[in-house]
């Protein structure tokens, strides 16, 4: 009889667990991926499709690793808390500094006329557009931004 595992998730309220002080009272949410127990991955915030390309890495990785297609990485472990950053009474979300996301269209759908619908798109999803800026990047701004956010 074949073995079949089972992929796990789990949430964890961070009030009740000693490990997670740090994420108290934060309204940000935060991602870790662990592997036997290790911290491997922290995503701050909600960025799905980074979240979903991590999980599927890590899947694809623990299938090869399964299959005996390749040894586990040694990965270093990840802080929960950086040493650089001072313990504020102040919630992140009563900060003065405001977070700004910022969207790129592309010019296939500047040229294809959808730009009033992908607004719309934004709106809707509860965002307000604050400015506009249009210009076009060079290739190498594009090789840069894409990589850095890969």
């Amino acid at each position: 009889m074949a073995s079949k595992k089972r992929e796990v998730q789990l949430q964890a309220e961070a009030d009740n667990i000693v490990t997670l002080q740090p994420f108290r009272d934060k309204c940000e949410p935060v991602f870790l991926f662990s592997v036997n127990g290790k911290i491997i991955e922290k995503i701050q915030g909600a960025n799905a499709p980074l979240v979903n390309k991590k999980v599927i890495n890590l899947i694809d990785e623990e299938r090869k690793i399964a299959a005996g297609e390749m040894a586990r990485p040694q990965y270093p472990e990840i802080p929960l808390v950086d040493s650089d950053s001072e313990v504020s009474e102040e919630s992140p979300c009563e900060s003065v500094q405001e977070l700004y996301s910022i969207a790129i269209i592309k010019p296939d759908a500047v040229i294809s006329k959808k730009v009033l619908e992908i607004k719309r798109k934004i709106t809707k999803a509860g965002f307000i557009i604050e400015a506009e800026h249009k210009t076009v990047l060079t290739e190498e701004q594009v090789v840069n931004f894409y990589s850095r956010i890969a």
